[in-house]
C-alpha cells in the first residue's frame, strides 16, 4: 500500500503488511534524503523513527524504535505478537493508515504516538 508521510525529511511511501498465524509483520519503505545527514556534530546526523499500523477494526500494530544514520532508500520491517490481543492476526485486516513519529539526534526520544 502506497502512502505518504515525511518526518524530519524522511520521505516514508509504502507498507507491506503480512500475517501468519497470531503475528503481523510490518514493512514501511522510505528515503532518507541526504541533505538531512550533512551537519559538524556527528550526533545530529542520527535520526530515530517509530511506525504504526492502523486497521479498520480498530486494531493497531507498533513497531519498535529504529534508527537511520545514512542516506538512501531504506526499509525497516517488525513483527507484532497479536496473541495477548485475541490473536487477530488470525482475521482478514484492512489496513486503514500508517503513522509515523521521529526525532533527530544520538540518544533522542520518539515522541508517543498521539
Amino acid at each position: 500500500m502506497l502512502f505518504s508521510a515525511t518526518v524530519w525529511s524522511h520521505r516514508f511511501s509504502e507498507v507491506r503488511v503480512e500475517a501468519a498465524d497470531c503475528s503481523v509483520k510490518v514493512s514501511v519503505t522510505y528515503d532518507a534524503p541526504a541533505s538531512a545527514y550533512k551537519s559538524r556534530l556527528a550526533s545530529m546526523i542520527h535520526y530515530r523513527f517509530k511506525a504504526r499500523a492502523r486497521f479498520a477494526s480498530g486494531v493497531k500494530a507498533a513497531g519498535p524504535v529504529f534508527s537511520s544514520s545514512k542516506p538512501g532508500a531504506q526499509s525497516h520491517t517488525f513483527s507484532f505478537d497479536t496473541s495477548g490481543e485475541g490473536c487477530w492476526a488470525r482475521e482478514k485486516q484492512a489496513l486503514v493508515a500508517m503513522d509515523v513519529e521521529g526525532c533527530r539526534g544520538e540518544g533522542c526520544t520518539v515522541e508517543p504516538f498521539k
